[in-house]
């Protein structure tokens, strides 16, 4: 293992404890090109580091959902947008995902519309 390896293995949060860090030295193991691994191997989440763009902070007094809908978000624009891989990071099933994502769509577009189901604009301009 070279040192920016182990460097990025040992500054590493893991949450998923010993388990996780078996699964990702095992499977940095099985796509080593060399009998050396490098961070070439190792997930992308294990190599970032907290920043405003892959992190945000919780306020006491928010709901669960709004949470978990902001979560859900900046997961899939870290992931670029890559629903199959927001998943994996998310550790849900992608029909899961695509459930939640599909709700929040339909809220957001409920909730600009008025009795009779005319959608106004966010900006609320006409």
């Amino acid at each position: 293992m070279d040192a920016d390896c182990r460097q990025a293995l040992a500054n590493y949060r893991w949450p998923g404890n010993i388990r996780q860090l078996h699964n990702v030295i095992q499977t940095a193991v099985l796509l080593a090109p060399s009998d050396r691994i490098s961070i070439n191997e190792l997930p992308d989440e294990i190599l970032t580091r907290p920043s405003f763009e892959n992190s945000f902070v919780v306020y006491l007094g928010a709901t669960l959902d709004e949470i978990e809908r902001e979560y859900i978000h900046r997961t899939l624009a870290f992931a670029n947008g890559n629903k199959v891989r927001a998943s994996k990071m998310l550790g849900v099933p992608r029909r899961t995902l695509y459930g939640k994502l599909e709700r929040y769509a339909r809220h957001d577009w409920s909730a600009h519309s008025n009795v009779n189901g005319y959608h106004s604009p966010r900006n609320g301009l006409s």
